[in-house]
């Protein structure tokens, strides 16, 4: 069985938003989607605060350990990538900002450091989907544009933690492509004009 045929529903439909995002791509980015992606990863995410989340704003300290298991790539030896983010952050329910910069470690030992162009911004209450652009600036697809999909499932119980004890741990489905760029195209050369000759007397 192969490994897109063993992703989940929440998988695939992760996925399915990746693709209606590419509309809020610049122009020259949208040209990299006429190549295969470098690589495709889902996986799933899980977010811990302390103190947990309510709903007003509070000092609050994060982590997110994200494990993108299954990999569809050009590089045969990427099977998964990972990734942990901690901080601290002022946050609620409604709205937690969390780092741009990611540092992926991959499956076949190999790294990349990723620059989202915004902060990480999840709702684990609020928006379900959330959807992040940036570039790898260095490591594995250096100079790359990754996009980056968290699917958040807000569900009651969540909701009752945000009014009594406080939220202190989300989870969700999490997606990462990583397309290469087009190249520039380089100005055509500008032909030199024929002279004029100079008449004879």
């Amino acid at each position: 069985m192969s490994r897109v045929s063993r992703m989940s529903s929440a998988q695939l439909a992760c996925l399915a938003v990746l693709v209606s995002t590419t509309s809020a791509l610049a122009s020259e980015d949208v040209e990299a989607l006429a190549a295969p992606p470098l690589a495709t990863c889902v996986g799933s995410h899980r977010q811990t605060f302390t103190p947990g989340l309510r709903l007003f704003p509070a000092l609050v300290h994060y982590t997110e350990d994200v494990l993108l298991s299954t990999c569809v790539s050009q590089d045969p030896t990427l099977g998964s990538v990972s990734y942990r983010l901690e901080g601290d952050a002022l946050a609620n329910c409604a709205l937690a900002t969390m780092s741009g910069r990611l540092n992926l470690t991959w499956s076949s030992g190999e790294t990349s450091v990723v620059e989202l162009a915004a902060p990480l911004v999840i709702s684990p209450v609020g928006q379900a989907v959330t959807t992040s652009y940036g570039r790898v600036a260095s490591g594995k697809f250096a100079g790359s544009l990754v996009i980056n999909v968290a699917d958040i499932q807000p569900s009651a119980p969540a909701a009752l933690a945000c009014l009594s004890t406080g939220l202190a741990l989300s989870m969700g489905v999490t997606s990462m492509t990583f397309l290469q760029l087009a190249p520039p195209i380089p100005p055509l050369p500008v032909p030199n004009p024929t002279p004029t000759p100079t008449p004879v007397p």
